[in-house]
C-alpha cells in the first residue's frame, strides 16, 4: 500500500501543476488578446506621435505665429525643451514604423505563412511596449517642461503687455489732458479773434465814411482843374505848332547841305586815292600774314607762303576784303568759343619710323655733361632725321641767373649733314619777381574759391562727384586738404586777361617765354599745373590754353625740363609715386589718367608740340579705368606712350587685327601699362577671344568692376581660373573688387553657386555611399562645407575640371574680402541668400567668418582717431547679432584647440565695452561661461579671461597701429568699464567675485613689474618664457602672498559689496605698491617702455615706501607688516560696527516692548 505521505505529495503536486496550467492558460488568453489588439494600438500611438512631431516642428518653425512674439532669450529657452522632445518623439516614431506595418498588409485566409509572421510581429509589439512606456514617460516629462516654459513665456508676455498697456493708458491720459488744454486755449483765441473782428468791422465802417468824403472832395477839385486846363490848352497848342514849323524848315535845309558836302568829298577821295588805298590795305594784310606765319609751328619746316600766288579782292561798297593763299594754313584760336572741333576718327598722327631718343646725363657741381642720340622725323613725311650731340651745361654765377648750354653735334637729314646750334642760354628767374609766373600765382589766389569744410568729427568732408582735392602745405607742419572751386564767368574773364598779359609781357621784353624759376618750373609746367587746378573747368578755356601752349612752343620751352610737384602751393594729392622731379607732360598725363571724365579739349595743341610726348619716358600707370577711357577717346596717346601694334588694334576694336597680331608672349609681357586684356574691356568679341585661350583675366575683371560693366564681367566670369588664388593667403579679386558694384557681386555669387552645385552633382554621381556619408554629402548638402576634401577625393577618381576648384574649397564668407567701411554685413547676406549658409566653414585665412569679422572690428576700434566714433560700435553689434542668429559658432578654437585670434566672442564684446556701448542682445545670448585662452602666465590662474580686455592694454601683435591716448582713456575708465561689463552679463555674486579676483591678480602682477608670457607678450620661444618665469620667481611668491591676503580681507568684509571693498583694498595697496601710469601700463609692441620710465617708477616706488616707514625692508616683510596692521584695524572696525548694530537692534526691541 502506498505511503500516505506519497499520496498527499502526489496530490499536492497535481494541484500545483493544475494551478500552473490554469495560470498559463489565463496568461495565454491575455497574450492572445493583447497580440490581437497590439497592431491597432501601435497605429494609434504612431498617429499620435506624428501629430506631436508636427506640432513641435510648427512651434520651432519661423513661420509659426508664436515665433514672432517670442524674444531671443525666450526662444532659446523653449527651443532646448522642444528640440529634446522632438528627438524623443522621432526615436519613438522610428520604433513604431516597423510595428505599424502589421495592420497595413492584410493577409489572405489560405496564406498561413503570413499569419504566422503577423502573429510573430504582434508578439514582438507586445515585447516592445514596455520600452515604449518608458520613453513615453520621459516624453511626458519633456512635454511638462515645455509647457512650463511656454507658460512662463506667456506670463512674461502678459506682463510686458500689461506694462505697455499701462504706458499707453498713461500716454492717452496725458494726451487727453493736453488736448483739453489746447481746446481751452483755442476757445480763448477764438473769442479774442471774434472780439477783434467786431472792432475791425466798426473801424472799417468809419474809414469807409471818411474815404467817401475825401473822394467827393477830390472829384470836385478835378472838375475845377479840368476846366482850367481846357481853357489854357487852346491858346498854347496854336503857339507850339507855329514854332515847330519854323524849326523843321531850318533843320531840313541844314541836313541837306551837310549831305551834299559829304558826298562830294567821298567821291573825290574814291577817285583820287583809290590806288593808294588798295596798296596800303594789301601791305597791312601782308605784314599781318607774315607775322602769323613766323609764329606758326609749321614755319620752322618751311618758309612763308608765296604772296605772288595769292588772290586779293576788296569791295568798298560792301566794306569787305578777301585774301586767298595757295599754302595750307592752320592757326590756333585764341578764344574758347572759336575752338569747337568735332572728334575725328582715329588716324595715326605719327609715322612708324622707329623714332626714339637716348640721353645720358652726368652732373658735377655747376657743370653737367649730356650725350644724346636721336632719331626723329617730320610729322607728315616718312624721312628720318638723325642727330648726335655732346653737350656741356654750366650754371652761371648768381648774378647772371641762367644756364649756358654748349653743344657739339651733327645733324643728318637725308643725305645732307648740318651742324647743330652750338650755344643756348636759359634764364633762371625768381618766381616772385617774374611777371609771367607771378601772373599764374595771382590768378589762382584771385579766382580760386578754397573750400576746407569739415564734417562733424573735424575731418575734411567727403569728395563729391567730379571733384578733386589738393594738399595745401605752405608754411604748415602738416598739409591741409582743401577743395578748389571756380566761378565760370569770372574765371573765364580772368583767364583771358591772364593770356593777354603774358603776351604783352613777352612782347614788351619784360620777360621771356623760355624763363625758368628757381625750382625748374617753366611756362609749360605752370600751364599744365593750372589745368590740374581747374579740372573739368578747363574745357571752358580750351582756346586760351591752346594759346599758352602755342606761346611755350614759339618760345622754345624745353619739354624735358623737370621740376618737383612738392614745390607747388596746391598740389594734386594723388601723386604718391612722384617723390622725384618730373617733366611737365608726366605731371599732366598723371592727372589725366586719374581724373574721370578727362579734360582733353585742348589736347590737339599738346600733340603738335615737338618732344612733348618723348618727355614721358618711363611713364607708369596710375588709375587704369581713367587711362582706359583716355586711350579710347584719344587713341593717339597710346602710340605716344609706346603701346604695341596689338594694343592699337584692340583700341581700334579691330578683330582681324587682333587675330593677326596676337602672340601669347606679347599679351603677358605688359607690366607697366594696361595689358591687352584690360584694353578689351567693353568689347565682347575681344574678351571672348582672350577668355577662350585661357589667359589670366583677374586684372581685367578688376577693371570691369570699376567701370561697372556687367556685360564684360559676365564674360570674364566664364574663365576657369577666375576664382583661383593669385598667391597663397590672398583674396581673389572677384570677391574683393566686386563689392564696388552690387549687380556684379551678385553675378559672382551666382557663378560660384553654380560651380559648387556642379561639384555637388559630381560627388553624388561618382562617390560611393560610404564616401558620401563620410563627407556628409546629401541632396541638402551645404555648398561651402567640405568642398576642398570633396574636390581632392574626386580628383583621384575622375578628371575634374579645374574651374570647380573655386576658392580652394574655402568659404566665400571672408570678412577681409567683404570688408565694408561701415562694417555692415550686406555682402554676407547676399551670399547667405544665394545658398552659402554654413557660417562655421573657415575662409581662406583658416578662421571662421565671425572670428575674422570680430578681429577686423576690434582692429578698427583700436586704430581710430580718439573722439571719432562714427557709430562703429553700434554697427559692429548689428553684424555680430546677424552672424549669431544665422548659427555662427561663438567659439573660435579650431579642432586641435588652437586659435589664431581670441578664442571666444566674449573677448571682443569685452573689448567693445571699453570703446562704446555693447548691445545687450549680443551679451544676453551667452550665459555665464568661464572662458579662458589657456595660456600659461603668472598673471592668471587658468589663462586670460574676457575681463582682461577692458582692464589692460591690448595693443599686442594683433593690431598694426596703436594710440597711447587709447591706453590713457582705458586706464582712467577701467573701473567703470568693469562694472558695466558685469552688469551687462547679469552675473551672480559668486561669478562677479571670481571676475574681480582675476582682475586683482592681473593688476598686482603688473604693479610688481613681472613680465607677461601669455598672449599679451611678444613672440617668445618656450626657452625664453621659461627663463622669464625663473626670473620672476620671487615676485611670484609675493603675488601669491598678496592674493592670500586678498582672500582673508574679502572674507572679513564679505558683507560689503565688491565695488565698496575694492576701494578699501586698493587704497591699502597703493601705500606700498603705487599704481601704474598709463604710459607704464601700455603693452603695445609699437610703444616700447624706455629705461628712464622704468627708473622713474622704481624711484617713485622707493620714495613711497620710505614715506610709509618701510625703507630698507624687504618687500615680502613689508607686505606682512603692512597687512598685519591693516587686518588688526579692520577687525576692530568690524567689531565696533557689529557692536553698534547690535545696540541699535536691542534699543529698537526695547522701544517696541515699552510701547
Amino acid at each position: 500500500m502506498a505511503d500516505p505521505l506519497t499520496i498527499l505529495g502526489a496530490a499536492a503536486a497535481s494541484f500545483q501543476f493544475a494551478g500552473y496550467a490554469i495560470k498559463g492558460l489565463l496568461q495565454a488568453i491575455e497574450l492572445a488578446e493583447a497580440a490581437q489588439n497590439a497592431p491597432k494600438r501601435m497605429i494609434q500611438l504612431l498617429h499620435h506621435i506624428d501629430r506631436e512631431v508636427a506640432s513641435v516642428n510648427t512651434l520651432l518653425s519661423s513661420d509659426s505665429p508664436v515665433f514672432h512674439h517670442l524674444s531671443v532669450m525666450q526662444y532659446a529657452r523653449i527651443s532646448v525643451s522642444a528640440i529634446e522632445a522632438r528627438k524623443a518623439m522621432e526615436e519613438i516614431q522610428r520604433d513604431l514604423w516597423p510595428l505599424a506595418d502589421i495592420c497595413e498588409n492584410t493577409s489572405k485566409p489560405d496564406e498561413r505563412g503570413r499569419r504566422i509572421i503577423k502573429m510573430w510581429k504582434s508578439l514582438m509589439s507586445i515585447k516592445k511596449e514596455k520600452d515604449l512606456e518608458v520613453k513615453l514617460k520621459f516624453l511626458e516629462k519633456l512635454n511638462a517642461s515645455l509647457l512650463r516654459e511656454l507658460q512662463i513665456s506667456g506670463i512674461e508676455m502678459q506682463s510686458t503687455l500689461c506694462k505697455q498697456g499701462g504706458q499707453i493708458l498713461t500716454n492717452i491720459s496725458a494726451s487727453a489732458a493736453d488736448i483739453q488744454g489746447e481746446t481751452a486755449t483755442l476757445a480763448r483765441s477764438i473769442d479774442s479773434l471774434r472780439h477783434g473782428a467786431t472792432e475791425s468791422s466798426a473801424s472799417h465802417d468809419r474809414n469807409l465814411a471818411s474815404v467817401r468824403q475825401s473822394l467827393d472832395q477830390v472829384e470836385a477839385n478835378l472838375n475845377t482843374l479840368r476846366q482850367d486846363i481846357s481853357n489854357n490848352s487852346v491858346l498854347s497848342s496854336s503857339e507850339i505848332q507855329a514854332q515847330v514849323s519854323d524849326h523843321q524848315l531850318k533843320i531840313t535845309s541844314l541836313l541837306q547841305a551837310r549831305a551834299d558836302d559829304a558826298m562830294v568829298l567821298i567821291r573825290a577821295q574814291a577817285i583820287e586815292d583809290r590806288t593808294t588805298l588798295l596798296q596800303n590795305i594789301r601791305k597791312e594784310l601782308k605784314d599781318v600774314f607774315s607775322d602769323s606765319m613766323e609764329m606758326h609751328p609749321y614755319s620752322r619746316n618751311g618758309g612763308s607762303p608765296d604772296m605772288r600766288d595769292s588772290i586779293f579782292e576788296i569791295d568798298i561798297g560792301r566794306g569787305t576784303a578777301r585774301l586767298e593763299v595757295s599754302d595750307d594754313l592752320r592757326q590756333l584760336s585764341t578764344r574758347s568759343n572759336d575752338y569747337v572741333k568735332p572728334h575725328k576718327p582715329f588716324k595715326s598722327w605719327r609715322c612708324r619710323c622707329k623714332a626714339g631718343i637716348a640721353r645720358t646725363t652726368w652732373a658735377y657741381g655747376r657743370l653737367g655733361f649730356r650725350v644724346q642720340t636721336q632719331a626723329a622725323h617730320y610729322r607728315h613725311v616718312h624721312r628720318n632725321k638723325q642727330a648726335w650731340s655732346w653737350s656741356i651745361e654750366a650754371k652761371l654765377s648768381p648774378f647772371l641767373k641762367g644756364t649756358l648750354d654748349l653743344t657739339f653735334g651733327l645733324l643728318k637729314e637725308g643725305r645732307e649733314w648740318k651742324m647743330s646750334p652750338s650755344l643756348a642760354f636759359r634764364c633762371t628767374v625768381k618766381r616772385d619777381e617774374s611777371p609771367i609766373f607771378r601772373l599764374f600765382d595771382d590768378f589762382v589766389e584771385t579766382y580760386a574759391i578754397i573750400d576746407d569744410t569739415k564734417d562733424e568729427y573735424g575731418h575734411v568732408r567727403s569728395c563729391r562727384h567730379n571733384e578733386t582735392y589738393f594738399c595745401y602745405d605752405e608754411g604748415r607742419d602738416f598739409p591741409l586738404i582743401v577743395y578748389l572751386t571756380w566761378d565760370d564767368e569770372t574765371m573765364m574773364e580772368g583767364f583771358s586777361r591772364l593770356v593777354r598779359q603774358i603776351e604783352e609781357s613777352i612782347e614788351s621784353g619784360q620777360a621771356s617765354g623760355a624763363d625758368m624759376d628757381e625750382d625748374g618750373r617753366t611756362l609749360l609746367t605752370s600751364t599744365f599745373h593750372l589745368v590740374t587746378l581747374l579740372g573739368l573747368k578747363s574745357e571752358h578755356v580750351a582756346g586760351e590754353l591752346n594759346s599758352l601752349i602755342q606761346i611755350a612752343y614759339v618760345s622754345d620751352v624745353d619739354p624735358m625740363a623737370i621740376s618737383h610737384p612738392a614745390h607747388e602751393k596746391y598740389r594734386f594729392e594723388y601723386f604718391p609715386q612722384f617723390d622725384h622731379p618730373v617733366t611737365a607732360m608726366q605731371y599732366l598725363l598723371r592727372y589725366l589718367t586719374y581724373h574721370d571724365p578727362t579734360p582733353i579739349h585742348f589736347f590737339d595743341s599738346v600733340k603738335e608740340y615737338d618732344g612733348l610726348f618723348e618727355s614721358l619716358g618711363d611713364f607708369s600707370r596710375n588709375s587704369s579705368n581713367a587711362e582706359l577711357r583716355l586711350l579710347l577717346t584719344r587713341p593717339e596717346i597710346a602710340e605716344a606712350l609706346g603701346y604695341s601694334d596689338l594694343c592699337i588694334a584692340i583700341i581700334r576694336r579691330s578683330l582681324p587685327g587682333l587675330r593677326r597680331l596676337y602672340t601669347t608672349k606679347e599679351v603677358e609681357g605688359q607690366a607697366t601699362r594696361l595689358s591687352p586684356i584690360e584694353l578689351t574691356i567693353g568689347w565682347p568679341e575681344g574678351l571672348r577671344f582672350f577668355v577662350g585661350r585661357g589667359h589670366d583675366v583677374a586684372e581685367a575683371f578688376v577693371l570691369a568692376c570699376w567701370e561697372k560693366d556687367e556685360d564684360s564681367a559676365s564674360i570674364l566670369l566664364t574663365a576657369d581660373d577666375i576664382f583661383c588664388y593669385p598667391e597663397p593667403q590672398h583674396v581673389p579679386p572677384c570677391l574683393e573688387v566686386a563689392r564696388c558694384y552690387e549687380p556684379i557681386f551678385r553675378m559672382v555669387a551666382e557663378e560660384l553657386r553654380r560651380r559648387r552645385e556642379t561639384l555637388k552633382e559630381h560627388a553624388l554621381n561618382y562617390l560611393s555611399r560610404e564616401e558620401r556619408d563620410k563627407m556628409g554629402i546629401s541632396k541638402t548638402w551645404a555648398l561651402d562645407e567640405n568642398a576642398a576634401e570633396v574636390y581632392r577625393l574626386l580628383e583621384r577618381m575622375i578628371n575634374v575640371p579645374k574651374r570647380l576648384n573655386c576658392l580652394m574649397g574655402t568659404s566665400p564668407h571672408c570678412s577681409d574680402a567683404l570688408y565694408s567701411h561701415d562694417y555692415s554685413v550686406y555682402y554676407h547676406k547676399i551670399l547667405y541668400d544665394v545658398g552659402f549658409t554654413n557660417l562655421n566653414v573657415p575662409c581662406m585665412h583658416g578662421v571662421t567668418p565671425l572670428a575674422e569679422y570680430c578681429e577686423m572690428h576690434a582692429y578698427k576700434l583700436d586704430t581710430r582717431v580718439p573722439g571719432d566714433d562714427r557709430g562703429l560700435p553700434q554697427r559692429g553689434n548689428d553684424g555680430l547679432l546677424w552672424f549669431l542668429e544665422k548659427g555662427a559658432c561663438p567659439d573660435f578654437r579650431a579642432q586641435d584647440g588652437s586659435s589664431q585670434y581670441w578664442p571666444h566672442i566674449l573677448f571682443y564684446l569685452a573689448l567693445m565695452v571699453g570703446y562704446g556701448k555693447v548691445d545687450k542682445r549680443a551679451a544676453n545670448l551667452f550665459e555665464y561661461q568661464s572662458v579662458t585662452d589657456n595660456c600659461k602666465c603668472f598673471c592668471s590662474s587658468d589663462g586670460c579671461t574676457p575681463s582682461f580686455m577692458l582692464w589692460r592694454c591690448n595693443g599686442s601683435y594683433r593690431f598694426a597701429f596703436h594710440h597711447l591716448s587709447h591706453c590713457t582713456k582705458r586706464h582712467h575708465h577701467r573701473f567703470e568699464n568693469l562694472r558695466r561689463w558685469t552688469n551687462i552679463r547679469k552675473l551672480s555674486r559668486a561669478q562677479k567675485e571670481r571676475d574681480y579676483r582675476d582682475i586683482c591678480r592681473l593688476e598686482l602682477f603688473e604693479r610688481l613689474g613681472m613680465r607677461h608670457t601669455c598672449c599679451n607678450s611678444d613672440s617668445l620661444t618656450a626657452e625664453e618664457k621659461h627663463e622669464l618665469r625663473s626670473e620672476d620667481a620671487l615676485s611670484a611668491q609675493q603675488l601669491k602672498q598678496l592674493l592670500r591676503l586678498y582672500a582673508r580681507t574679502r572674507k572679513l568684509f564679505y558683507s560689503y559689496p565688491i565695488e565698496v571693498f575694492w576701494k578699501i583694498w586698493w587704497k591699502t595697496i597703493d601705500i606700498i605698491l603705487p599704481p601704474l601710469l598709463p604710459k607704464e601700463a601700455c603693452r603695445s609692441i609699437y610703444w616700447k617702455i624706455d629705461e628712464s620710465t622704468l627708473d622713474r617708477r622704481q624711484d617713485r616706488w622707493a620714495a613711497q615706501l620710505s614715506a610709509a616707514g618701510y625703507s630698507g625692508i624687504e618687500f615680502g616683510e613689508v607686505i606682512k607688516y603692512h597687512f598685519a596692521k591693516f587686518l588688526l584695524l579692520a577687525k576692530m572696525l568690524m567689531e565696533r560696527s557689529n557692536s553698534w548694530r547690535r545696540r541699535r537692534w536691542i534699543t529698537r526691541l526695547m522701544a517696541k516692548a515699552l510701547n
